[in-house]
């Protein structure tokens, strides 16, 4: 399973789906918290500013001047409240302000509904918008708040020395006192605050999440076919550049990458096919250099040694036909040497021809075709070689081919110059280079002064060189030569 899950998110088109739903999802809780801190700050600033209170509070107070200062009673201060400052279940406080018609008072006064009482000067209480408040006894004693009963002391206790007071609570209850100045008493009120602990609060919180988290999961099921069909486009585009970069690693730069899009990818694979174009321009100059290149070696090669056999041919046979009447035995020995010449002009021009078709490596592989080139050669020019190879391994077609040409015009070289007896030929492989050397024994030369004399010698060193590699000539005068050539096993063109 764990295999399964690798294989599947190291494709290009399930990593970019996976990107994109997890972007989408992380939008969706990034809005689900500032929707959620929204919320909460609007919850927070529907608690009621303690100034707003305070004027309710005195606007209250001036309308129950007329009830202080006239004759009527009790019973009509009550009915009056009964009626002005009706009771809302659920303590929204809102009735107080906005003038509600009152309900039925209930029958006792639960938890957390608006409670406002009028006192005298002492604090006792005279009236009550619920009248089961007022209970026994409180008429000639102070009121208070037997939920708040100590803090209610207090906010009262302030009221009739003529202070204003508004505490908010941390159950979200909010009590305050304002003074009456018609009777020196004062007015209490006990309402619940739409602070965050209420309903409301509770209500627009999880509602917002609830509301985000149901709108989210509809978004995500698009974004996943969004992101899949996006990233499968993307998908068959790149899929389409890797398979024309194969087509071109295999040496087919006719293929083109067929993709008219303006943007980035449709860009590259243009540019891709402007460099396959160069590339093949490249190619086939360098073929056709190539192919001057050995042209141009052939006609040095037929102009140094098949040229000048056939015109030594001639003059023996020239010899010959001017001693034929009056010296015959001389005659005949310039016809043999004639003779030879000849055989030795054939001989070379067969070496050129296998020179021309190194394609001998073909199915034998470097060693074989040397060890086969350098038994012919002996045998051509009466020197011994040896052949002597250390790790052996197959390389690939350019190498090869490269190290095949060099050993050919290194030995051409020790035929015609050297004078000696015997050459050792050595091929040593590693893992990073080969090395091929070419060792003979003959009368040497002084490589500084002979610099750039040898046109075979250039030869040799451009080719190392078009592969990376380097070719190092020792000689001194009457010491022989050595001629080494490595180049890397792995190659760039």
């Amino acid at each position: 399973m764990q295999q399964r899950r690798r294989v599947l998110f190291s494709s290009l088109k399930w990593r970019l789906t996976f990107y994109f739903v997890l972007a989408m999802f992380a939008s969706v809780v990034l809005v689900e918290i500032v929707m959620f801190v929204s919320f909460q700050q609007i919850v927070e600033f529907t608690a009621l500013p303690d100034r707003v209170i305070e004027l309710q509070m005195e606007g209250l107070a001036l309308q129950l001047e007329p009830f202080l200062a006239s004759d009527l009673t009790a019973v009509d201060l009550q009915q009056w409240l009964e009626r002005r400052v009706p009771v809302r279940e659920g303590g929204s406080g809102l009735a107080l302000f906005f003038g509600t018609q009152a309900a039925q008072p209930p029958a006792s006064l639960p938890s957390f509904y608006d409670l406002l009482v009028v006192t005298d000067a002492r604090g006792a209480g005279l009236a009550a918008n619920v009248p089961t408040s007022l209970r026994k006894g409180w008429p000639t004693a102070p009121f208070y708040d037997p939920q708040y009963p100590e803090e209610s002391a207090n906010l009262l206790q302030g009221g009739l020395e003529g202070r204003i007071g508004v505490r908010h609570l941390s159950d979200g209850a909010i009590l305050a006192a304002h003074p009456l100045a018609k009777n020196g008493g004062a007015i209490y009120l006990r309402m619940v605050s739409l602070a965050p602990r209420g309903v409301l609060g509770r209500v627009l919180r999880y509602g917002a999440v609830a509301g985000s988290w149901f709108a989210g999961s509809f978004r995500l099921l698009p974004a996943i076919i969004l992101g899949f069909l996006t990233a499968s486009w993307l998908n068959r585009r790149l899929q389409a550049l890797n398979a024309v970069t194969d087509a071109w690693g295999q040496g087919d730069f006719s293929v083109q990458v067929d993709d008219r899009s303006q943007d980035e990818i449709g860009q590259l694979a243009r540019r891709l096919n402007r460099m396959a174009e160069q590339l093949q321009s490249v190619l086939e100059m360098r073929e056709q250099l190539a192919t001057l290149e050995e042209r141009n070696r052939l006609a040095r090669d037929l102009h140094d040694s098949v040229k000048q056999q056939v015109f030594a041919t001639s003059m023996q046979v020239g010899a010959a036909r001017a001693l034929l009447e009056r010296d015959p035995e001389a005659a005949a020995r310039h016809l043999a040497q004639a003779e030879a010449l000849s055989h030795q002009a054939q001989q070379e021009l067969t070496s050129l021809l296998r020179q021309l078709r190194p394609v001998a490596l073909a199915g034998k592989g470097l060693v074989a075709a040397l060890r086969e080139y350098v038994d012919n050669w002996s045998q051509q020019t009466g020197i011994l070689a040896r052949v002597r190879v250390e790790n052996e391994r197959r390389l690939s077609i350019a190498v090869e081919q490269t190290l095949y040409r060099i050993a050919q015009e290194a030995l051409a070289n020790v035929a015609r110059h050297s004078h000696t007896e015997h050459v050792d030929l050595y091929l040593c492989f590693s893992d990073e280079q080969v090395v091929l050397g070419v060792q003979d024994y003959g009368r040497g030369f002084d490589h500084a002064s002979a610099r750039g004399k040898g046109q075979g010698l250039i030869n040799m060193e451009e080719r190392a060189a078009a592969l990376h590699g380097r070719l190092t000539v020792e000689s001194r005068p009457g010491e022989g030569t050595c001629l080494t050539v490595s180049l890397p096993t792995e190659i760039t063109l």
